[in-house]
């Protein structure tokens, strides 16, 4: 389950997705998400991208530092050659993905919007804002 949220400039929502991609390890839906999302970015005309990933290892991927899978090698050769600068954040930081992927481990099916939906305004105002979500577990 992968999700991608899209925004301009000014950090105004654009554009999200949510992939569902059955049962497959972390490391094939992290990197999967991200080539879909630079994907759908250029068939959009979005053609300059600043991505924000809490997956080191994507952005090791984007900054040639190491190789994707086999598996994903072609549609990588697609986006390696496009301006595109990838930067990494901590998970606090990722809210708005991070339950656009919880919302299709829910509903295990593929879903767009051309608008922030409902179940993520609060996420995504708290975000706009630099409000951090921290994650506490109490023991």
């Amino acid at each position: 389950m992968g999700g991608g949220f899209f925004r301009d400039k000014k950090g105004m929502g654009l554009w999200c997705f949510v992939i569902y991609l059955g049962i497959e390890n972390y490391s094939f839906v992290e990197l999967f998400s991200t080539l879909l999302a630079v994907k759908i970015a250029f068939s959009r005309g979005w053609f300059n991208l600043c991505l924000e990933y809490d997956s080191s290892w994507v952005v090791d991927i984007f900054n040639d530092k190491t190789k994707p899978r086999r598996n994903l090698s072609n549609f990588w050769d697609h986006c390696s050659t496009r301006n595109l600068h990838i930067t990494h954040i901590f998970r606090e930081g990722n809210g708005c993905a991070d339950k656009l992927a919880n919302f299709g481990v829910y509903n295990r099916a593929d879903f767009w919007w051309d608008e922030t939906p409902s179940f993520l305004l609060n996420e995504f105002i708290r975000n706009t804002f630099q409000l951090h979500s921290y994650r506490f577990r109490f023991v």
